[in-house]
C-alpha cells in the first residue's frame, strides 16, 4: 500500500508538470455594440486586459479589434496567465486592416504616395522589463479594404518563450522603427484583428517538481501509518 501511495504522488507529479497548449479564440466577445467594452476577457486560463469587442470583422469569427488611434476601441492589449505562471506565445492569426499612413510630395497634405509602416507591436515581459519586441505590417493595398477580413497565420518562433505578459499595440508611424518621414492622412492611422493566439504555460521547474512529489509521498506514507 505503500507503493501505491506513492505510485499515486508521482502520477500527480507528472500531471503537474505538463503544460497544456491554448488557443484563445475570442469566443464571447461582444459586437459592434461592445465598442466601448473596457474590461477583461478571460478564456482557456488566460487574462485579456481591457478587451475590445470583434466589431469590425465581417464575418461570423470573433477576434480582436486594435485602432492604432482617433477612436474609441483600445490600442493594446495586454495578456497573463490567471494563475499568475510562465507562458509561452507562439502564433496568431493576423487579419490586415486599412493603414492610412503617406507620404507627402508637397508642402501640403498632396500629392501623397501610400506608404506601408510597421504599425503591429509586440512586446514580451518578464518581472516588468521587456524582453522581446516585433514589429509588423498588417497592410492592404489601396482599394482592397473588404470584408470579410483574410487572416493570415504568423509564426513567432522563439521570440516569446518564457514570459509573464504579453502585449499587442496598434501604433502609429511616429511610434514605428523605421517610419521616417511617413505620416497620416486620415484616422485612425491603421486597423488589424488578432485571433487564434496559440500560447501555453511554462511547465514548473523540475526540481520544484520533485519537491511536491516528495511530500505528496511523505504525507500519503503517514496516512497509512495511521
Amino acid at each position: 500500500m505503500k507503493t501505491f501511495g506513492i505510485a499515486i504522488a508521482a502520477a500527480a507529479l507528472i500531471g503537474a508538470g505538463s503544460a497544456s497548449a491554448a488557443t484563445l479564440t475570442f469566443t464571447g466577445l461582444s459586437g459592434e455594440g461592445g465598442r466601448f467594452r473596457n474590461a477583461p476577457f478571460y478564456e482557456a486560463g488566460f487574462r485579456v486586459g481591457n478587451a475590445p469587442s470583434s466589431y469590425g470583422t465581417g464575418g461570423a469569427n470573433q477576434a480582436l479589434y486594435l485602432l492604432s488611434d482617433g477612436a474609441d476601441f483600445p490600442r493594446e492589449v495586454m495578456i497573463t496567465n490567471e494563475a499568475g505562471r510562465l507562458f509561452s506565445v507562439f502564433s496568431f492569426d493576423l487579419a490586415q486592416g486599412p493603414q492610412y499612413g503617406i507620404i507627402s510630395g508637397g508642402e501640403s497634405w498632396g500629392p501623397y504616395t501610400p506608404a506601408k509602416f510597421n504599425n503591429v507591436r509586440l512586446t514580451g515581459f518578464l518581472n516588468g522589463q521587456v524582453v522581446s519586441t516585433v514589429y509588423l505590417a498588417s497592410w492592404v493595398e489601396p482599394g482592397t479594404n473588404s470584408y470579410p477580413r483574410t487572416f493570415t497565420a504568423i509564426d513567432l518562433g522563439n521570440a516569446f518563450r518564457d514570459i509573464d505578459a504579453f502585449e499587442i499595440a496598434a501604433i502609429t508611424p511616429w511610434n514605428s522603427p523605421g517610419a521616417d518621414g511617413i505620416t497620416c492622412i486620415d484616422f485612425p492611422c491603421s486597423t488589424f484583428h488578432i485571433d487564434n493566439v496559440q500560447l501555453a504555460p511554462v511547465p514548473l521547474p523540475a526540481a520544484g517538481l520533485l519537491l511536491v512529489g516528495g511530500l505528496a509521498a511523505i504525507a500519503a506514507l503517514r496516512r497509512r501509518r495511521t
